[in-house]
This record gives C-alpha cells, sequence and structure tokens, in this order.
C-alpha cells in the first residue's frame, strides 16, 4: 500500500512550488468546492500544499501558531510524565541514570525532530510518517514500507491513549489514597476511571472540537504555571542531597550483573520520554499555513520542554530521600510520596499533583485527536479494515467521527485487560513509544537513502544540514531502540513482566 500520491515527483512537493497565479486544476478545484465553510479552508499556501499532496481539504483549518504550539505540549506533557515514570529508571540504575538518559535523550532526538520537521515543512499532511515513507523510500520497497509504517503509527498512538488515560485514573487513585488513607484500590477501579477520562477526551474531540484551540491553550497555560509551582516549591523547601550518587554513581539494582548495562537500559527508558513530538504533524489538514507552522511547533516544542524537564529533574532527583522507602510507598504513585515528603502536608501535595492530573487529562483531550487523525488518514489511503467508513468526515463539524468513535472503543477494550493484569496492560502499552519510535527510524533512513541517491531531493527547512542530523539522529537512536526491547529487570517472570512502562506520552 502507498499513499494515493505516490506517483507525485519528489520536486513537486517542494514549499512554493506552486506559483500563487497558477491556474487552478481539477484537484484545486476540489479543495475551492469542499464543504469546509470558507474561512476555515485555509491560506492560499494550503491550497497548494493540499494540491501538491492531491488531496481535498475536508477538514477546519482551526488551529493557527499558538493553538498547535499549544496542543504539542498537551500530547506530551514531558515534565509532568518524567515526574510518573522517574521512578522507573530510579528502581534501575539510579539518579545519574535518570539524569544523563535525559541529557543523552535531548541530543539524539533533536536530531531526528530536524529530519521529522523538514518532512513536515515539505509535505504537512495527516498521514505523517506512512506518507513520507511512500515519497522517500527505495520504489521497490515503498508499499510495503509505507503500510507498515502506517499500522505502526495507529498503534503506537492508540497504546499512547490507552496509557494517558490509564495514568491519569490511577493517579487519581493515588490523590485518593493519600487523603483517604483506608481507600483499597481496585483493578476495575482504574479501568473506569480510565473510561471516564478517555470519554472526557471524546467528548472535547465532538461537541466542543470548534474550541478546542482555546482549550489547548488554557491546558498550556496550566503546563508552564503547574511547572513552574512545582519547580520552586522543591526547589526552596526539598531536602538537599549534595552526594556524588546523585549525578556522578551509577547503580545496578535491577539484577543485570552490570552497572554500564543497568544505566544504559534506565538511559534507554529516558529516552522514550522524547517520543512522540511529531504529533502536531498529524493535525496539518486543520492548521493554517500548516507547511511553516509545523516545523516551527516542532522546534520551540522541543527546545521548551528539554529545559523544563531536564531543570525539574536536577532538583526532583536531589530532593528524593531514601529511594526503597519512596519506591514502595503504600500511595502507589512515588512521585506525590516525593511532594508529600517534601511539603509534609496532604493539602499541599494534593495540590501539585491534580497538576500532573488535570494535565494528564489535557493530554488524553489531545491524543483522542492525534490517534483519530492517523487512524483517519490511513483510512483514507485505504490502509486499514472498514477503510471507507472510518474516513468518512461528518459534514457541518467537518471532523473525523467515525475514527474518533473507533479510538476510544478501541481505548475502552485495551483497558478491560487491567481487570485480569495490569502488568499485562502495562506491557501491552509500552509498544506505544516502540513503534512510533520505529517509524521514525523508518522515515530517517529513508531520508537518508533519498539524499544520497538523487542529485534533486526534495526540500524543505534546515535542508542544508539536514542529512547531517539524521544521520546523527539515526545512529545515536537506533541503540536505544534495541534496549527498550529489553525488560527492566534482569529475570522478569509472568507475574511482574517487568518489560513495563517504557515510556508514557
Amino acid at each position: 500500500m502507498t499513499s494515493k500520491n505516490a506517483n507525485v515527483e519528489l520536486s513537486e512537493l517542494q514549499i512554493g512550488h506552486f506559483n500563487d497565479d497558477a491556474p487552478p486544476n481539477d484537484k484545486e478545484a476540489d479543495i475551492v468546492a469542499s464543504t469546509v465553510p470558507a474561512r476555515y479552508k485555509g491560506t492560499v499556501l494550503d491550497h497548494h500544499d493540499m494540491r501538491a499532496l492531491g488531496k481535498t481539504q475536508v477538514l477546519r483549518r482551526n488551529f493557527k501558531m499558538l493553538g498547535m504550539f499549544a496542543f504539542a505540549n498537551s500530547v506530551m506533557v514531558m515534565w509532568e510524565t518524567f515526574l510518573i515514570v522517574s521512578y522507573l529508571g530510579l528502581s534501575v540504575g539510579g539518579r545519574a541514570a535518570v539524569f544523563w538518559g535525559l541529557i543523552y535523550g535531548a541530543v539524539a532526538m533533536t536530531c531526528i525532530y530536524v529530519t521529522i520537521a523538514e518532512m513536515a515543512s515539505i509535505a504537512p499532511t495527516a498521514g505523517g510518517q506512512y506518507h513520507w515513507v511512500s515519497e522517500l523510500a527505495p520504489p521497490r520497497l515503498q508499499s510495503f514500507l509505507s503500510y507498515i509504517t502506517g499500522w505502526l503509527v495507529c498503534m503506537g498512538w492508540l497504546s499512547y491513549l490507552t496509557l494517558v488515560s490509564f495514568t491519569a485514573g490511577t493517579t487519581i487513585q493515588g490523590l485518593a489514597k493519600l487523603n483517604y488513607p483506608m481507600y483499597a484500590a481496585q483493578a476495575w477501579h482504574s479501568t473506569l476511571l480510565t473510561w471516564a477520562v478517555v470519554v472526557f477526551g471524546f467528548f472535547f474531540n465532538t461537541v466542543l472540537a470548534p474550541r478546542l484551540p482555546a482549550v489547548e491553550v488554557i491546558f498550556f497555560v496550566l503546563h508552564i504555571v503547574g511547572w513552574f509551582g512545582i519547580f520552586v516549591t522543591l526547589l526552596i523547601m526539598g531536602p538537599r542531597n549534595k552526594s556524588a550518587s546523585t549525578f556522578e554513581v551509577f547503580y545496578d539494582t535491577a539484577g543485570w550483573d552490570s552497572v554500564g548495562l543497568a544505566a544504559v537500559i534506565t538511559m534507554a527508558n529516558s529516552v522514550g520520554l522524547f517520543v512522540g513530538y511529531e504529533s502536531p504533524v498529524h493535525m496539518s489538514e486543520e492548521t493554517q499555513d500548516a507547511s511553516k507552522t509545523m516545523p516551527r511547533v516542532i522546534k520551540w516544542s522541543v527546545i521548551m520542554n528539554v529545559a523544563m524537564t531536564i531543570a525539574l529533574c536536577g532538583v526532583y532527583i536531589t530532593v528524593i530521600g531514601d529511594l526503597d522507602t519512596v519506591l514502595s510507598t503504600p500511595i502507589g504513585a512515588p512521585f506525590i510520596q516525593v511532594f508529600y515528603d517534601v511539603t509534609q502536608s496532604r493539602a499541599g501535595t494534593s495540590v501539585m499533583a491534580s497538576v500532573v492530573t488535570i494535565q494528564m487529562i489535557s493530554a488524553c483531550i489531545s491524543e483522542s485527536a492525534c490517534a483519530s487523525r492517523q487512524m483517519w488518514s490511513f483510512a483514507r489511503d485505504n490502509g486499514l479494515p472498514g477503510s471507507r467508513w472510518l474516513a468518512k468526515v461528518s459534514e457541518g463539524f467537518n471532523i473525523p467521527v467515525n475514527a474518533i468513535i473507533t479510538s476510544v472503543v478501541i481505548v475502552a477494550l485495551i483497558s478491560l485487560i487491567n481487570i485480569g493484569s495490569t502488568a499485562a496492560l502495562n506491557a501491552i502499552n509500552s509498544l506505544g513509544g516502540i513503534s512510533i519510535l520505529a517509524t521514525y527510524l523508518i522515515v530517517v533512513g529513508c531520508y537518508i537513502w533519498n539524499r544520497l541517491t538523487h542529485a534533486n531531493p526534495p526540500r524543505g527547512v534546515w535542508s542544508r544540514f539536514g542529512l547531517y542530523f539524521a544521520i546523527a539522529g539515526w545512529v545515536l537512536v537506533s541503540p536505544v531502540f534495541f534496549f527498550l526491547l529489553w525488560p527492566l529487570d534482569n529475570h522478569p517472570n509472568a507475574v511482574d513482566m517487568s518489560v513495563e512502562l517504557h515510556s508514557i506520552d
């Protein structure tokens, strides 16, 4: 399978290839005649991009730069996610491995996102990775790689949506346990809370879809204010661990019999936090001036969130007391225990943890949009069973309601696994980061091949140094992908399945 415009010459996908005064062809006429209200059809540049992509504008271009930048931050919620999953790395390689893993991830994944941003400026389509692969891959492999990539992205974002909904639910349970110590958390409670969160996201993506950009901006403000409040609180009130072990000493507490191997596995877990910044691309056909907006959104969201997360990590790992005590907390959420140890106040801890919980719910809203658009786009190119139904866009709403409903149903069904085994659910959810990271490696690999074998490859932003970034990113990330497939503990079993939660978005 390949995208419908696979026969478009690569050079035709360059920005500005079409002159503003060029006469419209049949495809452009389709765009103009679409059911989208005139004020949501986008700019002249958007029209040219859609014509080059061979697509008809059927979704509303409801997002501008600020709204899409807020959307990217809401999908990733990077510093919030770090607080929730940092206990995994701390339990394997210790504080230093977690911190330096973030530094390594920042360098490696920034190189990857340079290529992603360049491709987004050349071909801003909701299909994202699978479309780019269909254009860049060797001709004999285009159909196969594009089809595999499309499935990986769909599975990846559905897994992420399940994971973030489940995480929001379990964080709510942690808050309940903090304030009501007698509360006994049950697996079916987590499943019901997961359903509640994902239905909440469905409501925002359908009934309140026209207001989604404004909603994203509100959550973005909380993302900034919440970080500042938690960072300052930990910095001022937290005890200081000034020992060399904080940033210099690595440990092996997972039975690997090798400090180096334990550190590498921990660092791979940290790199997983960076997966998902291509998410705005899947909203390209709902963004004005998408070919200009997308690379800027990717660039600034990566820069800002990397800085915020590394700074928070530096403070967080220095205020953690005894790791064994924190990791075995009866609350069930180690980061909440750290907040309580620092503030010695249930009220203060509840406020801080509530900010994280709200942001995880906001991520569910954004990831629901992202997952459904990817599903809709792949169905539009006949890549999924029931493609005709999934690709349908409701008139008036101009959103893929069927794809949104399907994503919600899939999440609800997957979350039922938790009633039988939380470890099994976490193992399945861990595939999200692995699947999407695999698509990055495929895209970047095809990009490198295309740049090395074509005299006139497609060019977008950062094309001058794009090849060097792509090679560096592929070399740095490939070993991380390998170690993401490893369990956290040396001897996992069917009960604890220690592969759980390698990354979360």
